[in-house]
């Protein structure tokens, strides 16, 4: 009887020991796996060991974390593939399902799914950003936003679809439904709008507002498509040359316009209402209206100029009135001697007394001339004026008694042009 009460002892004391060696595995395990960590669902947070401050809610989610902390994974396979990266948070079906870095969010069904070693992204919507690998510091809001980033970096691209195509493209910005959908490689664009930018493929920075943009260009600027949009107002100083200005329709600037300066180059159909113009400067080979301004008419108060320069109205000069009548004439003079002197005419001298003068510029119809005798002459001399035409007058010199006389003097021709 002793014998079987010492045995029962022994069995007891056993028993004791080796609970209290699956209590101490047990805290063991316990400390090894990390503390603060919260699973819901087969395979959530499986793998754990060290890591700390997780939760994991869904089949497989964080399915393979082992140090990764501060984690958050809601919805089957989200986060599954997560070994050490910390601070991600992934909502949604498949979100961040193959992620291995650190610091990214992503909120929808296949939102990140892809992504491996990038970091910093913020995806939400449906596929947001789903192919990203290794691209950083993106983010994407609105479904299939930047769905096929791969490698592209500080890209932000909120609207559905927007910047869906862009696969390593960089530093783009796209903003409304369909912005900056084809670009693919380009970086450095700004698209706002519905299809803002929406023709761009791998040109850079480019800026299209409320334009679809053309494929293939850099470093341009579009805002406004037409005729949608028909007037632009902008309040404050607008700077620049303006060396790049062309397309300017035929329709008004207003305003006040301050040391403007047209340079080289072709203006055609160009009006100015309502607007005050100072300081204004026309380059010397600047044409109007395909009229070289120096060799063609201007008017001024008329549209169909008849002259170099045709004026309706009075004309003031040093703030004195130039009389303008109703014929538009032209003056000549000149002198003929041993020297002769003017301009606008040539002469010949076939005979003693009698000279021809011949106008470098024919008159509209015959003109009138006056000569006055200004030579010394011991004899009266009488000057005579003949055969007047609109290209040529004879002017003819004699004495008192009929014969010609060789004498000096002076001439005036006046005709209408």
């Amino acid at each position: 009887m002793k014998t079987t009460t010492q045995f029962h002892r022994g069995l007891m004391a056993l028993a004791a020991k080796s609970a209290a060696l699956v209590l101490a595995l047990a805290s063991a395990n316990l400390a090894s796996a990390g503390v603060n960590n919260t699973h819901t669902g087969d395979n959530a947070l499986n793998s754990i060991t060290t890591g700390a401050n997780n939760t994991a809610d869904g089949w497989s989610a964080m399915q393979n974390t082992t140090t990764g902390r501060r984690n958050t994974a809601v919805g089957s396979q989200a986060l599954k593939s997560n070994v050490a990266g910390n601070q991600n948070t992934a909502i949604g079906y498949d979100a961040l399902e193959f992620n291995t870095a650190s610091d990214n969010t992503a909120l929808g069904f296949a939102a990140l799914t892809l992504n491996t070693s990038g970091t910093l992204n913020t995806a939400s919507g449906t596929s947001a950003l789903y192919h990203n690998t290794t691209g950083s510091s993106n983010t994407a809001t609105g479904n299939q936003a930047l769905t096929l980033n791969t490698t592209g970096a500080n890209n932000v691209a909120n609207g559905y679809q927007a910047l869906e195509n862009n696969t390593n493209g960089s530093f783009n910005v796209a903003i409304g439904d369909g912005a900056l959908l084809n670009n693919t490689t380009g970086s450095g664009n700004i698209g706002i709008g519905e299809d803002g930018g929406f023709n761009l493929t791998v040109g850079d920075n480019n800026i299209c507002i409320g334009h679809k943009g053309v494929a293939g260009q850099s470093g341009i600027i579009r805002i406004g498509t037409s005729p949608t949009h028909t007037a632009t107002f902008l309040a404050g100083v607008i700077h620049g040359n303006g060396s790049g200005l062309t397309g300017v329709p035929a329709a008004s600037l207003t305003g006040t316009i301050t040391s403007a300066q047209i340079g080289t180059g072709v203006v055609t159909n160009a009006k100015i209402a309502n607007a005050t113009v100072t300081s204004a400067k026309l380059a010397s080979d600047l044409t109007l209206g395909g009229t070289t301004v120096f060799s063609g008419n201007v008017g001024i108060g008329t549209t169909t100029p008849a002259a170099g320069l045709d004026v309706a109205g009075n004309i003031h000069s040093n703030g004195k009135a130039v009389p303008v009548g109703e014929e538009n004439l032209r003056i000549l003079r000149g002198f003929w001697g041993a020297t002769p002197r003017g301009s606008g005419w040539t002469a010949t001298n076939p005979s003693v007394g009698h000279v021809s003068i011949f106008f470098d510029t024919p008159f509209l119809s015959p003109p009138d001339v006056v000569a006055t005798v200004t030579g010394a002459s011991s004899d009266y001399a009488f000057i005579t004026i003949s055969n007047t035409t609109t290209t040529q007058c004879d002017i003819v010199t004699k004495r008192a008694t009929g014969t010609s006389l060789a004498i000096d003097f002076q001439f005036i021709v006046v005709g209408p042009r």
